[in-house]
């Protein structure tokens, strides 16, 4: 009930109206309400109300946390995650208790938490609070958020952008992919600005009713290639033990992975349409930290009526956010000081020449083997654009992304609401990662770097630059230039070189 209705209750009871005058007059309240404020799912006709209170792109909210033993939450948290195990901690979702006001409206009792491992170790290392976290409005008490139950407050802590994961979700709505609601969020903690952060709709069971309905199905955050290994469930155990919803056997997981493996009766148990829509964005914004890389995680796996389809998460290591080259020279410098013939100089040299070489490759990642990894550890997927109709229709929606969103103004117009929605306050808090200028430098690149994946995606398609990893490294002179990127202005794992 708003506030409109609320005091319109109490004049009437103080003048003491009739009841009957002030039920209809309720009543009459309640639907203007409900027009104003409810937008339904046209794929559903379910009613999110938060999907305009929270997530309304280009209105950015004000979330103010007051929690008086905030000094000693951010004094536990260095604690533990020095002298324990991140992910273990995560897991266990200890929540502490504070006072939320978001946009006006005042939450008590809601339970606060950090997130992530990464980032949260990063924060961690520069001695900072910058903490990514989780607002759980029902922790403590039956309560919700317009019909949400919880939300997560990304700190943007290694994304100089601060709008990776905004721009891949804005990406992944353009062609019709479910995705997770977001927008930005200025932060107060106890009266004092703390930052400018991505408020994000976490997918669970209100992102589940939201996208798919009442009957929704079961939800898995897998840390698995989806690789099918045979009958035996313990096989499968990076997936099944990930389970967050279960409304059905994992069997039908299992089944949809071998009807995959043997290239028979897919579309029975895959629903191949997002999964190709999955994997075009994907494609577009190179995340090695998921699929596109060697480790299989950052995605969750949607099952309903014996289907399964995958559901984008977690981007702010997209875009070269995390790049395998520095790994492999960390691991060359390591065994050089072994062996006693370590020379700075001429590792730094052939660290850069690495890195321009990394670049390169990335933007031209060939759309059809589009993995930095072994293949067969992505079968899932190659088996699946193994058919020709599937394919074609891959290629589509790589057309769709490159034209009409990337070089048709579609992510100009994005990126140009989110700046004027942040431009004023990212990087101006004391504890930003990345400062004002940081922030100029990597929407440039951010921009840039989309405008030449495009460029090659184009290219690929098209027939003028070869599409598969062979094809590619037999005519490397075909590949488009990269030499006007640097994408370290983004942000990265491993922080400033």
């Amino acid at each position: 009930m708003n506030d409109k209705v609320l005091r319109y209750i109490k004049s009437a009871k103080r003048k003491r109206l009739p009841a009957v005058l002030i039920a209809a007059v309720i009543t009459i309240f309640s639907c203007v309400s409900c027009s104003e404020s409810n937008i339904s799912n046209e794929n559903t006709g379910i009613s999110a109300e938060y999907e305009t209170e929270l997530f309304e792109k280009g209105k950015l909210n004000d979330i103010r946390i007051n929690m008086t033993d905030w000094n000693r939450f951010v004094q536990k948290t260095h604690e533990t995650t020095v002298t324990g195990d991140v992910s273990q901690q995560l897991q266990e979702k200890e929540y502490d208790c504070c006072d939320v006001v978001i946009n006006g409206e005042e939450i008590k009792n809601t339970g606060i938490r950090t997130k992530g491992v990464y980032s949260l170790l990063t924060a961690i290392d520069a001695g900072s609070d910058r903490f990514s976290l989780v607002l759980k409005f029902n922790a403590f008490e039956k309560q919700k958020y317009h019909w949400l139950r919880m939300i997560e407050l990304n700190s943007n802590i290694m994304d100089a952008t601060s709008m990776k994961d905004a721009v891949t979700y804005d990406m992944c709505r353009f062609i019709g992919l479910p995705a997770p609601l977001c927008n930005y969020a200025k932060i107060t903690v106890n009266g004092e600005y703390f930052g400018c952060y991505l408020a994000v709709e976490p997918v669970g069971k209100d992102f589940c009713k939201w996208n798919f309905g009442e009957n929704y199905g079961s939800l898995y955050k897998p840390l698995h290639s989806l690789t099918y290994t045979g009958f035996w469930p313990s096989k499968y155990k990076l997936i099944k033990d990930t389970v967050k919803i279960e409304r059905s056997p994992f069997s039908s997981v299992k089944t949809a992975l071998k009807s995959v493996h043997r290239k028979q009766n897919i579309e029975s148990h895959v629903d191949v349409d997002a999964v190709l829509k999955y994997m075009a964005v994907q494609t577009m914004v190179v995340n090695l930290d998921g699929l596109t890389g060697d480790t299989p995680h950052n995605f969750y796996l949607y099952e309903s009526d014996g289907r399964i389809s995958l559901i984008p998460w977690d981007y702010d290591l997209a875009f070269c956010g995390r790049m395998l080259y520095k790994e492999r020279m960390f691991s060359q410098r390591m065994q050089d000081i072994e062996q006693g013939t370590f020379n700075k100089e001429e590792w730094l040299e052939k660290k850069e020449i690495a890195y321009h070489d990394e670049i390169r490759q990335i933007i031209n990642l060939p759309i059809d083997t589009p993995f930095m990894c072994d293949l067969s550890e992505r079968e899932f997927f190659m088996n699946i654009i193994d058919n020709d109709e599937y394919r074609n229709k891959y290629h589509e929606y790589l057309s769709v992304l490159a034209q009409q969103y990337v070089l048709g103004g579609e992510l100009e117009k994005s990126v140009n609401t989110f700046i004027a929605e942040i431009q004023d306050i990212v990087g101006t808090e004391e504890n930003a990662h990345y400062k004002s200028t940081d922030f100029d430098s990597a929407v440039k690149q951010l921009k840039l770097f989309l405008q030449r994946k495009a460029e090659s995606v184009t290219a690929q398609l098209n027939g003028s630059i070869p599409s598969d990893r062979d094809s590619q490294e037999k005519a490397p002179e075909k590949l488009i230039d990269t030499s006007d990127l640097d994408v370290r202005l983004m942000g990265e794992k491993w922080g400033k070189q």
